[in-house]
C-alpha cells in the first residue's frame, strides 16, 4: 500500500509540474525555418511588419503572457519573427519579463503541432 501511496503522489506532482512549465520560448524558437505563410496560419496576421536592412522582414506579434506561480498577474509579450526573402522564418525570438504559456500554447501554436 505504501508504494502505492508513493506512486500517486509521485504521478501527481509531474503532472503539476508539467503544468508550471513556461512554453512560450520553446514555441516561439520552433519557428525557425519553417515557412512565413505556415506562420500566419497558425498565429494570424502579424500586429506589426518591419523591413529590415538587407531585405529581411520583421513580424511582430504582441500578446499577454500570465505566470501563475508568480502572482503577479499579466505580462506584454512581444514575439518576432525574421522572414528572408524566400519567405523562410531565420530568427526568432520574444522579449518580455515573464512571458508564460502552458503546454496547451505549445500544442496549438508551434510550428510542430
Amino acid at each position: 500500500m505504501r508504494h502505492f501511496i508513493s506512486l500517486v503522489l509521485i504521478m501527481l506532482l509531474t503532472s503539476c509540474s508539467g503544468m508550471m512549465t513556461n512554453h512560450y520560448s520553446e514555441t516561439v524558437k520552433s519557428w525557425r525555418g519553417a515557412s512565413a505563410q505556415k506562420l500566419v496560419s497558425k498565429w494570424g496576421n502579424p500586429d506589426k511588419m518591419m523591413a529590415l536592412k538587407g531585405g529581411n522582414t520583421l513580424y511582430i506579434y504582441k500578446s499577454y503572457g500570465y505566470r501563475p506561480d508568480n502572482g503577479s498577474g499579466s505580462a506584454d509579450c512581444t514575439a518576432m519573427f525574421e522572414i528572408n526573402k524566400q519567405q523562410i522564418i531565420v530568427h526568432s525570438q520574444y522579449e518580455g519579463k515573464r512571458c508564460w504559456r502552458d503546454q496547451n500554447f505549445a500544442r496549438s501554436m508551434s510550428n510542430n503541432s
